[in-house]
């Protein structure tokens, strides 16, 4: 193609020798670009120049944009957070408190009748002072007699196993004669002698029990046994 019908470009050079516009021929141009005269640099020393200010209607948008998210953010930073609500539940012969944060009130009580249906259904299992409770009949079981679990029962009973092993034998939900024998269920005027001690010790011992685990059922192997819940049935429902 003739030199004189090459396509032309202005291209101009912003650096300590001011601003000036200058023509190159295509090939010009890739020959001065290569010896230095990159984007961002002086066209004939090669020096770095500083970028070019944003124009000022970007300047004008940016800070639009700025107070835009400003207002939008105002009423997150102004809420507060709700009250907590709270419920007063009495279980286990003591008095309990759900505390629930972050929700409305019809939420809440949602939440609250779900708790106490699952607290009531555990306390009822394991209530020793209610004859009709799973615990109270499962006491009156005659020795080698099975007496099958729930489900719920019979949970408690393998973290009450769990937690027997871990302490090497010092938990142990077989002290429900000792339990007797000292008063804490019934208040005595004396204490107990060392033959009562002994003769209830005869009844005490996690490996008295007899567990079938297909049907879910326990025995106990000496008359008199009893199953006590009190130190692990609180802590249980937590869970």
């Amino acid at each position: 193609m003739p030199a004189s019908r090459r396509r032309k470009i202005a291209f101009f050079n912003h650096g300590k020798h001011g601003r000036r516009g200058k023509f190159y021929r295509v090939g010009a141009l890739a020959d001065e670009i290569a010896q230095g005269g990159r984007r961002g640099h002086c066209g004939r020393c090669g020096q770095k120049t500083a970028p070019c200010p944003l124009p000022p209607f970007m300047r004008r948008l940016l800070v639009i944009l700025v107070l835009l998210l400003v207002l939008l953010a105002l009423p997150l930073l102004c809420r507060r957070p709700p009250e907590p609500v709270i419920y007063d539940i009495a279980v286990f012969n003591t008095v309990g408190q759900l505390t629930l944060w972050n929700v409305d009130q019809h939420t809440a009580d949602c939440i609250a009748r779900e708790v106490i249906a699952e607290l009531q259904q555990l306390h009822n299992c394991l209530n020793l002072f209610d004859p009709a409770s799973e615990v109270a009949r499962l006491n009156q079981a005659s020795p080698g007699e099975f007496f099958r679990c729930s489900d719920i029962l019979w949970k408690i009973l393998m973290v009450a196993k769990e937690a027997h092993q871990l302490t090497d034998g010092i938990f142990d939900i077989t002290v429900g004669p000792l339990m007797r024998l000292w008063g804490f269920h019934r208040k005595r005027d004396s204490l107990p002698t060392a033959d009562e001690v002994n003769l209830t010790l005869e009844k005490v011992g996690f490996q008295k029990l007899r567990f079938e685990e297909e049907t879910q059922s326990i025995a106990f192997s000496r008359a008199g046994m009893s199953l006590d819940f009190g130190g692990l049935a609180k802590g249980f429902a937590l869970d």
